[in-house]
């Protein structure tokens, strides 16, 4: 069975942060109840060099359920080129 990860860029989303990831993890859960991937299936969060409390939210998610991880940029790289 197949592993899906599921990729959110973050930028000062301290707000709407919690409530977007436990949706995720929702989704994701019918996904593997319904046997449509593999129970190792994750979420992970790439927080673009926010300076509210994204981080901190992130990795309090992963202290709460190992399948939400981050990865954190040094400063905002933004998604446009430039």
């Amino acid at each position: 069975m197949e592993k899906l990860t599921i990729v959110v860029p973050a930028y000062n989303e301290e707000e709407l942060l919690h409530e977007s990831l436990q949706t995720l993890l929702k989704i994701e859960d019918q996904l593997i109840q319904n046997q449509l991937f593999d129970f190792k299936s994750n979420i992970v969060v790439v927080d673009d060099g926010s300076t509210d409390l994204t981080w901190d939210i992130i990795t309090e998610e992963n202290r709460v359920n190992s399948r939400i991880t981050g990865i954190k940029f040094s400063r905002n790289f933004g998604h446009q080129t430039r």
